[in-house]
């Protein structure tokens, strides 16, 4: 019984770590919708930061989340240039192949343990996400 005592705060902690990162990766996934059904919301990054912080009740600032710029890469999986939707010259030779539109989200939360008596539970860490998907 005592020893229940001991390891109860211990995973009531770690539930909450895992319940922040979960909350935390549904947001980006927010976001990454939002970038997903306005095509034009790539370029707007405060949007995308709106969308992630008001899927969670965390309290994410603006300052916590990060838009990168899109990158392009072709159906061989090479790297090319992003252009504007009609100004294609495509992946390869033909000319035909528009290459794929990625987004890259990242966002940083801050956890603190109510109880950190355990060694890896600092008084407070950050939980880091990020999410790439394909938005064009």
């Amino acid at each position: 019984m005592i020893a229940l005592l001991f390891i109860m705060p211990v995973l009531i902690d770690f539930g909450r770590y895992i319940y922040v990162q979960v909350e935390l990766k549904q947001a980006l996934r927010a976001g990454g919708q939002y970038a997903l059904y306005d095509h034009t919301a790539s370029a707007n990054d405060g949007g995308i930061e709106q969308a992630v912080m008001n899927a969670t009740g965390l309290s994410l600032a603006a300052g916590d989340i990060t838009v990168d710029a899109l990158s392009c890469e072709c159906a061989d999986g090479t790297a090319t240039v992003c252009t504007d939707v009609g100004g294609y010259t495509g992946c390869g030779t033909d000319g035909v192949n528009v290459p794929s539109h990625f987004l890259t989200i990242r966002a940083n939360a801050t956890f603190s343990p109510l109880w950190p008596i355990v060694p890896w539970f600092q008084e407070t860490m950050t939980i880091n996400e990020g999410l790439t998907m394909r938005v064009l």
